[in-house]
């Protein structure tokens, strides 16, 4: 089950700290984790109004729908098709459409509803938007300077947008985040600012290879064409997939106010529950730079991210 953290403020102002203190119980172990921050810790002090975010200016917007895999149940292909760019006003106003709506809250009762209609919806998503909600004088687990072994490669001179930069989501009932392990196996965090829930799967570190494997099987073309075809994001599967499979999986219910971290080589996926926005980033530590440098690459894509390993030589962690 994924652990639960429940820092002190102090305890949050040396982020890599307290990441080793929850690797130190394990959390790693499990490849998530669900951090509950104090009352203390607030990461905005103005309220989340549409007419103030309306001056962060037009975002790329997307419909989303999930197409099903031929001959294989509960295997979906994710399909963008782009919108005309919207400001968060704009797009809150068509998350929140009667369509984009449901009628329950309750979790469990959320996620039938998913996948019982999982190719039949479509919906209205706004991802990867290259700026943060969090004030910039936060001095606790601020995303824009979390102070972790990742800063290394901004002081080089490098900077990749979501990965050493944080990215906000804006979401709506259904939009789905597709399985994938993030760049360069490097961990991440996700804040939830406001709005409705997200749903997250989560597999263990352990396992990462025997789910590669079973995805291809399942996607054999896919795999012929890129052994990393998973890193290129557009597939989600059905959680009885997974118990069919017997790959062992988590699922993780993020609320508005919390935090959720995925470590190295962890597989994951989801979708929100109704209107809400996010904060994501990654980051690193020492334990990761034996992985990253392990970490296998998609090479028939130009956006593929691939990070110069020789600059956190000075700080390689045990192999």
């Amino acid at each position: 089950m994924a652990m639960m953290f429940t820092p002190t403020i102090d305890e949050l102002r040396n982020f890599p700290e307290y990441v080793k203190s929850m690797e130190a119980k394990g959390a790693h172990l499990n490849g998530v984790a669900k951090i509950i921050p104090p009352q203390e810790w607030i990461p905005r002090r103005r309220f989340y109004n549409m007419n103030e975010l309306e001056g962060m200016g037009r975002f790329d917007v997307i419909d989303q729908s999930l197409e099903p895999t031929e001959g294989r149940r509960g295997l979906y292909a994710l399909v963008h098709k782009e919108r005309r760019p919207q400001n968060p006003k704009e797009y809150k106003k068509i998350a929140e459409q009667k369509r984009f709506r449901k009628k329950i809250s309750n979790p469990d009762e959320v996620e039938k509803l998913f996948w019982r209609n999982a190719n039949t919806r479509k919906m209205v998503y706004c991802p990867d938007v290259n700026q943060s909600l969090m004030d910039h004088d936060l001095e606790e687990c601020n995303f824009q300077k979390l102070g972790t072994t990742l800063d290394l490669l901004q002081e080089s001179g490098t900077t990749i947008a979501g990965v050493n930069t944080p990215n906000l989501y804006f979401g709506s009932w259904g939009t789905t985040t597709p399985w994938h392990c993030d760049d360069m196996d490097l961990y991440s965090i996700y804040y939830l600012h406001d709005g409705h829930a997200k749903t997250w799967y989560t597999i263990p570190p352990s396992h990462h290879q025997q789910f590669e494997s079973i995805a291809a099987a399942l996607l054999p073309e896919e795999a012929e064409y890129c052994h990393e075809f998973l890193r290129h994001k557009l597939y989600i599967f059905d959680p009885s997939i997974l118990k069919k499979h017997k790959i062992p999986f988590e699922k993780v219910i993020q609320e508005k106010g919390e935090i959720v971290v995925f470590f190295p080589r962890c597989y994951h996926a989801g979708f929100d529950h109704g209107f809400n926005i996010s904060e994501g980033i990654n980051f690193a530590s020492e334990r990761w730079i034996p992985i990253g440098k392990r970490s296998t690459r998609c090479k028939c894509q130009e956006s593929t991210v691939d990070i110069p390993m020789d600059i956190f030589e000075k700080k390689r962690g045990p192999e």
